[in-house]
């Protein structure tokens, strides 16, 4: 869509899981300093503050089980949910802006193809299968061992590690960077609506 190569959408893709991991164990304390009793601001935070839905909830679990506070998982999931639903308008909007801009001799089935990027059905597949995997008592309907299915979690998590090493680490600083910008943002903002403690 804006013209990344694939090394730089996985690189994109990485750095965000990695500071996304970072925050799920910094910012439940963080939120309960910042923001002290109250739970439904601590859930703001952390629904807006951390990109990755499951690292939302894993974030907002082990606050609300840490300071006895099932509010603040409420609250962080239904906000991460209600972030998720307007990429639904958001993306072929973006996308939709950039081909209009570049449209030039492109044929418009091309372009409409070309409009949403591959990550994003990589990034679908990906959720479907792991969900799948996860669903039920046993991984796909018995198809796999729960040890096996976790085994590949695992080895998948291990390959996206070293594909981060491979690439260097200016982008991991511009991915510093923005996490810390998007988590004051969210502070910042909670604050000024005066839901901070």
């Amino acid at each position: 869509m804006v013209g990344a190569s694939e090394e730089e959408t996985s690189y994109a893709v990485g750095t965000v899981t990695v500071f996304g991991l970072l925050a799920l164990m910094i910012y439940p304390f963080l939120s309960h300093t910042l923001f002290a009793e109250n739970d439904f601001a601590a859930g703001l935070f952390l629904g807006t503050a951390i990109h990755d839905t499951a690292q939302v909830a894993v974030a907002a679990l082990l606050y609300s089980q840490q300071f006895g506070a099932p509010e603040t998982l409420e609250t962080a999931t239904v906000t991460k949910l209600l972030r998720n639903g307007f990429m639904v308008a958001v993306i072929p909007l973006m996308a939709w802006m950039h081909e209009r801009d570049r449209a030039g001799g492109t044929p418009a089935r091309r372009r409409l193809m070309e409009a949403v990027p591959l990550f994003v059905f990589g990034f679908l597949a990906v959720a479907v299968l792991r969900s799948l995997g996860d669903f039920g008592a046993a991984p796909f309907g018995g198809l796999l061992s729960a040890e096996t299915w976790r085994e590949c979690i695992d080895t998948a998590k291990q390959v996206s590690i070293g594909c981060l090493a491979i690439l260097g680490y200016r982008p991991l600083v511009v991915g510093l960077v923005a996490a810390v910008a998007v988590g004051a943002a969210s502070a910042l903002a909670i604050s000024a609506m005066g839901l901070s403690g």
